[in-house]
């Protein structure tokens, strides 16, 4: 019995387990810690701390209460109990909790606001949210299919009203 031996015992563990069947793994910006630049993930991360730029993650994204974002985030999930000014883009889940300050743009397929939270902004969601998240993915920018759209309406609107002069 070595003292770096593995335990069989142990393999039943309480450890999350991915589909792929190896241990969840959760990436930090602790409390006290500030990211500046690109940060990609293929597991969950959690910002106690302070991130000013861009997160891309494949899993979910939790910015604790007294964690701060700058910038955008995209991720299957995203759970806020901080504060985010910028953009944040969600395929499946994006949760405001009751501590929630968020400034910017929000587009998910589904979207929860806790009593208490506080949202300013443009929100995209459905089937909306679906179309621009495939223009994101096929390399467009999730903000000018928003902008896009925002002159398409405009346009229909100024049209209605030029043929109602006539």
């Amino acid at each position: 019995m070595g003292i770096f031996r593995r335990n069989d015992t142990d393999s039943n563990n309480t450890m999350a387990q991915s589909s792929s069947g190896t241990p969840n793994q959760v990436n930090m910006i602790a409390a006290d810690a500030t990211f500046e630049g690109t940060l990609r993930a293929t597991s969950d991360v959690r910002i106690s701390g302070r991130l000013d730029g861009t997160l891309d993650v494949e899993g979910r994204v939790v910015v604790a209460e007294g964690g701060t974002v700058e910038g955008e985030i995209t991720a299957a999930n995203i759970d806020v109990a901080g504060t985010v000014e910028g953009e944040l883009v969600a395929r499946e889940l994006l949760v405001l909790r009751a501590s929630a300050v968020v400034e910017g743009q929000l587009q998910s397929e589904r979207l929860v606001i806790e009593e208490g939270a506080v949202f300013h902004g443009e929100c995209i969601m459905g089937e909306q949210a679906r179309k621009a998240l495939q223009h994101t993915e096929a390399g467009g920018s999730s903000k000018a299919a928003a902008s896009s759209k925002a002159k398409s309406k405009d346009t229909a609107a100024g049209k209605a009203k030029a043929g109602a002069g006539q």
